[in-house]
């Protein structure tokens, strides 16, 4: 009755905090504590009680086992200074060692494991310490260790199986100081994809020809702008204006001014942390030139023809990259080639036939600055 009555008070399962594994370290050879007197024959059985911590609590341990708690089995008392999971776990050969008990005192609790002779069934304990080795706590320890002990001796497949006491006791913290959780992954919010209306205002300037080597303007361009993370998609339409210019020869000159119509496709993306985004644009568009023939640099009899208007096809190709100042405002440079399918030329006709006044290049590059709004 005083068994089952201290097992089923005091005897506990190890919590789903187990502490892994242990194994036997200790810090001198173990002896035993109490040898039999010289001559009289080696006991049948013996119980070796691996106490890890201090001398104190394994004389405390030792003072409250009793000859008979072991059924009959002597006890063996060693001290250790931790706990290693090999020597609980690894099979061993028949021996005297009946039943191997490693009792360790931590954290207000005392946690036990046991292991038969041959290491292939265990039980795992645990008994709360609220006032460590108290005397009330020294025969709680001492009632778990007799009924548990007492188990293991009298029944072959009491207790747990290898692999059942693997899964329950896990990995130790007794071998060494845990190691650091390993860092969580960056939790990335959904990525949402925003769009609304853009405009740049712009001012360009580019190549134009060997006798007007630059022609400029301002400009605004307007598109749907749509943002995913750090990407950002554009369908773009611009308007230019080119200043006027004029260019006189001998017998004949010309002004002219121009306004410019573009449209093309954009793309942008974010370089690492910085808020600057870089890719390019492909378009296409016209230029609509107003061009008037004016009165030379000498006399002559040139009969000058009315002010017109010519439409020329473009192909646009665009280099960009932007610095993001705000959440709706970004600076940006533009590097671009406009090129020409159809040539354009300023002509004379005479007699003789026409004579090109001068001629714009096919290919014009040049470069712009915006600011662009969202």
């Amino acid at each position: 009755m005083r068994v089952l009555f201290g097992f089923l008070l005091i005897a506990a399962p190890l919590s789903a905090e187990p502490e892994p594994a242990p194994s036997l370290a200790p810090d001198a050879p173990a002896a035993p504590v109490a040898a039999p007197a010289t001559g009289a024959p080696a006991p049948a059985d013996v119980v070796e009680v691996v106490v890890v911590g201090t001398t104190e609590e394994l004389d405390a341990l030792r003072g409250v086992i009793g000859p008979r708690d072991f059924a009959g089995a002597d006890a063996r008392f060693v001290r250790a200074n931790r706990l290693e999971r090999a020597e609980l776990l690894e099979p061993r050969e028949a021996s005297d060692v009946r039943v191997r008990c490693f009792v360790r005192i931590v954290g207000g609790r005392a946690e036990l494991l046991f292991a038969n002779r041959t290491a292939e069934r265990f039980l795992v304990r645990e008994v709360a310490l609220p006032n460590g080795l108290d005397p009330a706590g020294r025969e709680a320890v001492g009632q778990v260790l007799s009924l548990s002990v007492t188990s293991l001796i009298e029944d072959e497949q009491a207790g747990l199986t290898r692999s059942e006491t693997e899964r329950l006791l896990g990995v130790s913290p007794v071998q060494a100081p845990p190691e650091p959780p390993p860092p969580e992954p960056v939790r990335r919010l959904p990525v949402e994809r925003t769009s609304s209306l853009g405009a740049a205002p712009y001012y360009a300037a580019k190549l134009y020809s060997d006798e007007v080597p630059v022609v400029h303007g301002p400009g605004l361009r307007v598109g749907w702008v749509s943002t995913l993370e750090r990407s950002q998609r554009s369908f773009l339409v611009s308007i230019g204006y080119e200043a006027p210019e004029r260019y006189r020869a001998d017998a004949v000159g010309v002004t002219w001014e121009t306004v410019t119509f573009r449209g093309g496709f954009e793309l942008l993306e974010g370089l690492s942390d910085l808020p600057l985004l870089l890719g390019g644009r492909i378009g296409a568009g016209v230029d609509v030139i107003r061009f008037a023939p004016k009165s030379g640099t000498t006399t002559s009899t040139v009969e000058l023809t009315p002010a017109r208007t010519a439409t020329l096809p473009v192909l646009t190709a665009v280099a960009e990259a932007g610095l993001s100042i705000s959440s709706h405002f970004a600076l940006g440079l533009e590097i671009f080639l406009d090129a020409y399918p159809v040539g354009f030329a300023y002509t004379l006709a005479g007699p003789s036939g026409t004579t090109d006044v001068f001629s714009p290049y096919r290919l014009r590059p040049g470069a712009s600055l915006y600011l662009a709004v969202r």
